[in-house]
């Protein structure tokens, strides 16, 4: 059933007793295209009796010819025009429908006009992302914010010059381990920062613009302390002699030496011994 939009009474004689109305419908709510169809409808309005005729009068909406009438009987209300728009929503899914109706009947009844706007509902728009951060070899929460539980996502990701997708499908959340590799592009760093990319579907459309969010990932301490090995021998040949080994010292005789060796992991790098 249609809607009260506006209305104006006539200007000329007992132009109080008669009255133009727009009415609309919404027709289509698309989500892929983040517009809305509207139908709106002119009608002609009579009270207390009152009634006229004359030549053809034009009932314009939005400017546009969209209908007409030669008489208004007695307590009439009906529709004499009818027009289509498409409302384009804007990036935030927000959209108003701008109306306005004229008639000029060229009778003594005179002229009828209107306008004003109305909000219309706001589309469901491309899902905003957020994550947590998590140590490199842990898992990271991603969270869509979907605005509809009709959407779904592909998520992917960058980190340096790595890249990948995490998931397909996603509706609410979902888990991204955060690989090894990561290590590879902070070798002098504690932590770095990603970016995840989130598309949104309705269906097989994607809906607005792929939108992203950030994330750190953090070198686990403990997974990249160096590999460490000290080595006591000894290298006075007459104690080896005597001992019949290098990995045994004999007091205030023996001439110890200390061999030390170290190893990076996890693409660090180590810058003295």
């Amino acid at each position: 059933m249609a809607t009260f939009l506006g209305y104006s009474n006539f200007n000329g004689k007992n132009g109080s007793k008669f009255s133009a109305d727009l009415l609309y419908d919404i027709l289509e709510q698309n989500i892929a295209g983040n517009y809305h169809r509207v139908r709106l409808y002119g009608y002609i309005r009579s009270w207390d009796g009152y009634s006229g005729s004359g030549s053809y009068a034009p009932f314009y909406i939005n400017g546009q010819n969209a209908g007409g009438f030669s008489s208004i009987s007695a307590n009439q209300y009906s529709q004499v025009a009818v027009l289509d728009v498409t409302v384009q929503h804007d990036d935030a899914g927000k959209g108003v429908l701008n109306w306005s109706l004229f008639v000029d009947t060229s009778w003594t009844l005179g002229d009828a006009s209107a306008s004003g706007s109305l909000e219309l509902p706001t589309i469901p728009r491309a899902s905003q992302p957020t994550a947590t951060s998590a140590n490199i070899g842990d898992a990271i929460t991603i969270y869509t914010n979907r605005k509809s539980p009709l959407f779904t996502h592909t998520i992917t990701w960058t980190f340096g010059s790595l890249s990948g997708t995490v998931a397909t499908g996603v509706g609410d959340s979902c888990l991204f381990q955060l690989p090894e590799s990561l290590y590879s592009q902070i070798p002098n760093s504690q932590f770095g920062t990603g970016v995840i990319y989130c598309e949104t579907y309705n269906g097989g459309a994607k809906v607005g613009n792929t939108l992203a969010c950030n994330f750190n990932a953090y070198a686990n301490q403990s997974a990249c302390l160096p590999n460490v090995s000290i080595e006591v021998k000894d290298i006075n040949e007459s104690a080896i002699a005597l001992t019949g080994s290098n990995q045994k010292l004999i007091k205030f005789f023996s001439n110890a030496q200390v061999d030390f060796s170290s190893s990076a992991k996890n693409y660090a790098s180590i810058t003295a011994n």
